[in-house]
């Protein structure tokens, strides 16, 4: 059982400047993947070559593709993007994350193809593209992260840049024991950021 406790982050200037960096870095790569998701789905369907369809919207004669499932996977987007600047610009493994939740976002689209020909959502559409110089949140998995008194350190990318922080610090609330821990995330949430801790907690602690 999982759950997740959000504590407002409470960083100096330099701290929030590497974060701002980092979540930036992250808005820009999620939307690099849609880029690379939407060029290889077009791709197939033209391969295809019956997947572009006409079709009368009121007066209007229109044309458009015909809705099909995506192919596209996370770790052919993993392959594909790891020499991107902004992939390489992120703190230790939360690229790879940050690539996972697009993998993710086309499985939910491809859930919603199955159920737009069961009649049961109206037509559906790829993910959409992020705020150009938006914010996003950023993701390390457990095994990314080293802790040591009382707190957790990521390692930092070398192509961070050289005025950011190269040692950062993600201090382990007094509450959470850090054997429970089993992902981090920092995130943007109405100008503040936030970080969320994802615990493990077993049934026999709850009782």
């Amino acid at each position: 059982m999982y759950k997740t406790c959000s504590v407002r982050a409470k960083f100096n200037d330099e701290e929030t400047a590497f974060w701002l960096n980092q979540c930036e870095n992250a808005n820009s790569l999620i939307n690099c993947a849609l880029y690379e998701t939407k060029k290889i789905h077009y791709a197939k369907l033209q391969e295809n070559g019956n997947t572009f369809t006409t079709y009368w919207r009121g007066d209007d004669f229109r044309g458009g593709w015909k809705t099909y499932r995506c192919s596209t996977t996370y770790p052919e987007l993993d392959l594909i993007l790891k020499q991107n600047v902004h992939y390489k610009a992120m703190a230790a493994q939360s690229a790879p994350q940050t690539l996972k939740s697009v993998g993710e976002s086309i499985t939910a689209y491809n859930g919603l193809v199955k159920a737009y020909y069961n009649g049961e959502v109206d037509k559906p559409s790829l993910p959409k593209y992020r705020q150009k110089g938006g914010l996003a949140a950023v993701t390390f998995p457990r095994q990314a992260l080293n802790f040591n008194e009382g707190y957790f350190k990521p390692s930092i990318s070398k192509e961070s840049k050289p005025e950011l922080l190269t040692e950062i610090r993600l201090y382990l609330p007094e509450f959470i024991d850090s054997t429970w821990v089993k992902e981090v995330t920092i995130r943007p949430n109405f100008g503040q950021l936030w970080i969320d801790w994802v615990t493990e907690i077993y049934l026999g602690e709850l009782l």
